[in-house]
């Protein structure tokens, strides 16, 4: 791809070529034209002077014989051979003239030379130059060329009447040989391969250097000229026409096929013209030079102007743009250390301000982006104008990274704080979960052992319960077996001792069992919401045990009354039957006791199951809640080792206010909640 510069290198050349060249060329076709109309108007002034020159000869010439009939006529002459010595000294005077004569109404004619002529043959008065001198009297009368009779050249006659008196008047002539004529003509070249031609007014021609188009005579003697409007098929008829005889130049091809331009001028003594021919290729010749050196000028200074221009755009254009673009190229890869050191011009160098003003602010931005990539966050950052995105964009960053890093430092150190008191929380709750679950299952063994305990004493209740049966049956046969009461007090003395043995046992249980319902019930307290249906099966053990013990300590003082009673069964024996019906009714009462002991400790046994069962709930609870506790205790402790590695991290980063992350004044603890 073409760069920027290479075109713009191009549009100037081809400004350049085509400027210099329509310079060129218009300069080229006006210089030319200018040239041409200058030539032509040269060959115009030249074609002038030379019909000047030849109207100035045959002016000299009238001149010449106005002064000759001047002198003529006034001369005393008696006789008209008395004007021959006068007629031989003008034509000594003037070697141009060969023959100077006179001629007089009778036909006369006296000749410098001598020549006297045949009258039979030749008359003055019917020459041709003799009648037209009298047909203008008083003016000079120049005849056509014609040829001579003694020489055969062509000649030309001026011709003025004189006069001495009446008797002599006459005509004065000069003859000139009409070589005179065609020397001047001749000599009325313009230029190279021109030649020039004389005619009448009316395109007779006199003199011409092509001898086929020159006078001859004919077999008359007369002399023949040819017409230049007849020639040649009358190829030459334009030059007769009004314009060309005004002054107009004409371009014709010649009859030998070159193409020539012709001027004409009136040389007016006489009315002739003077054509002068030039050849077009002559005329164009100093035109094609012209153009020639246009073209090699032009070349040269469009090759100086290029370069010249390829040198100074070079210097001023291309090489600037050319740095400039290097440095855009490698600030758009993202090198930030260019810089344009060189020195323009003009617009270039406004560009190159505006450039490094640029890369002076990017260096900044990249210094800004470096001291925020490694975590400086505390610099200050000014955006160049309300325009400057990048920068207004930096320092919204800048901010928002503040920030933000501000309320995650204190929220990390918080979370570190708050992750601590949990770690903390969970490692007490995780240690009081196991005490708990040891106690709970201490707790558990103790119920159980109860449960054994509270199941013997049901048994021992049934077996009392038996027993007081017995006792019933043997005091309604009291009556009847008084010989067989020694033996019963015996059996009951010692059943009374049994008895008391067991209410003794009976009363340690209750004693037991009392302290165990407290110690349940201090242990349901401790177990908080979940302990609630606990302590209430802990009172009622504990009421139950209050009462067993209660019942055990009556059922004592009944059996000691009882053993005393036996004791002093054989004193006492005449009240035996009274005694003996108290008895029964002691041993009913005693039996509901025991039956009421013994639903109560199957009661008790019941709910000493369900306690067991509640406690062993409890258990797992506590086993579970201890497994969650150390969980999340490890969880909390893992989450503060990372709450550490964030604060950590953070600390790199430093905020406005000169401080670092990660020790934020504002961080505060979790309230503890444990």
């Amino acid at each position: 791809m073409k760069s920027v510069s290479t075109r713009l290198l191009l549009i100037v050349i081809v400004i350049l070529i085509v400027g210099v060249g329509l310079s060129s060329v218009i300069g080229t076709v006006l210089a030319g034209t200018a040239l041409h109309d200058e030539s032509l108007g040269r060959i115009g002034e030249a074609t002038e002077r030379n019909a000047n020159a030849i109207d100035t000869w045959v002016t000299t010439n009238i001149h010449y014989v106005e002064a000759l009939a001047a002198d003529l006529s006034g001369l005393p002459i008696e006789e008209r051979i008395d004007v021959l010595p006068a007629l031989i000294r003008h034509a000594d005077a003037n070697k141009d003239y060969f023959s100077v004569y006179t001629g007089y109404p009778d036909g006369v004619g006296i000749f410098s030379d001598g020549w006297m002529p045949n009258y039979d043959e030749w008359m003055a008065n019917e020459r041709g130059w003799y009648k037209g001198a009298v047909a203008n009297p008083g003016a000079v009368y120049v005849t056509e060329p014609y040829q001579d009779a003694d020489t055969g050249a062509f000649c030309l006659t001026y011709a003025k009447t004189f006069s001495h008196d009446a008797l002599n008047t006459g005509v004065v002539a000069i003859d000139l040989f009409a070589d005179v004529l065609t020397d001047v003509v001749n000599k009325a070249v313009v230029g190279k391969d021109s030649y020039a031609f004389l005619t009448d007014a009316q395109g007779e021609i006199f003199v011409h250097f092509n001898p086929q188009y020159a006078p001859v005579v004919d077999e008359n003697e007369d002399t023949v000229f040819q017409n230049i409007g007849v020639i040649e098929d009358r190829h030459y008829i334009d030059l007769l026409s009004k314009e060309v005889i005004g002054g107009e130049t004409a371009k014709l091809r010649s009859a030998d096929a070159v193409m020539r331009y012709y001027t004409a001028r009136v040389v007016e003594s006489t009315g002739w013209i003077l054509y002068t021919a030039l050849p077009v290729s002559v005329v164009n010749a100093p035109i094609t030079r012209q153009i020639i050196a246009a073209v090699i000028i032009f070349a040269a200074v469009l090759v100086l102007a290029v370069v010249i221009t390829y040198i100074t755009m070079k210097k001023l254009i291309i090489t600037p743009i050319k740095d400039v673009t290097e440095a855009a190229s490698r600030l758009a890869l993202g090198d930030t250390g260019v810089s344009l050191s060189g020195k323009y011009v003009g617009e270039l160098e406004l560009l190159a301000n505006s450039f490094r003003d640029m890369e002076s602010f990017n260096t900044q931005q990249t210094d800004w982006l470096e001291h925020i990539a490694g975590g400086d966050l505390s610099i200050d950052v000014s955006p160049r104008s309300d325009k400057d995105r990048i920068g207004q964009t930096i320092a919204d960053m800048l901010r928002s990274l503040n920030e933000m890093f501000s309320s995650i430092s204190i929220s990390t150190s918080q979370v570190s704080a708050g992750s601590k008191q949990v770690a903390d929380g969970a490692q007490s709750l995780a240690q009081g979960s196991t005490e708990q679950a040891a106690a709970i299952d201490d707790l558990s063994n103790s119920i159980g052992d109860i449960a054994d305990k509270t199941q013997q004493n049901t048994d021992i209740a049934r077996e009392a319960s038996r027993l007081s049966d017995s006792i019933k049956e043997s005091a309604e046969k009291g009556n009847s077996q008084m010989e067989q009461m020694m033996v019963a007090v015996r059996e009951i003395n010692e059943a009374g001792n049994s008895i008391g043995k067991v209410i003794k046992t009976v009363d340690d249980i209750a004693f037991q069992t009392n302290i165990l319902a407290l110690n349940a019930a201090v242990e349901a307290a401790r177990a908080g919401q979940h302990g609630k249906g606990f302590a209430v099966v802990a009172e009622e053990v504990r009421n139950l045990a209050a009462k067993s013990a209660e019942a055990a300590s009556n059922t004592g003082e009944l059996i000691e009354n009882t053993i005393a009673k036996a004791n002093l069964g054989y004193s006492i024996a005449n009240e035996t039957a009274v005694s003996l019906k108290e008895i029964v009714d002691g041993i009913n009462r005693n039996a509901e006791i025991m039956d009421r002991i013994s639903r109560s400790s199957e009661e008790q046994s019941a709910s000493i199951k369900h306690v067991n069962t509640s406690i062993e709930q409890v258990a797992q609870v506590a086993q579970q809640n201890s497994a969650t506790a150390q969980e999340s205790s490890a969880a909390s402790q893992e989450m503060s080792s990372q709450s550490q590695v964030l604060e950590d991290m953070l600390s790199q980063f430093k905020l406005k206010g000169s401080r670092r992350l990660g020790s934020a004044p504002g961080a505060t603890s979790l309230p503890d909640r444990w």
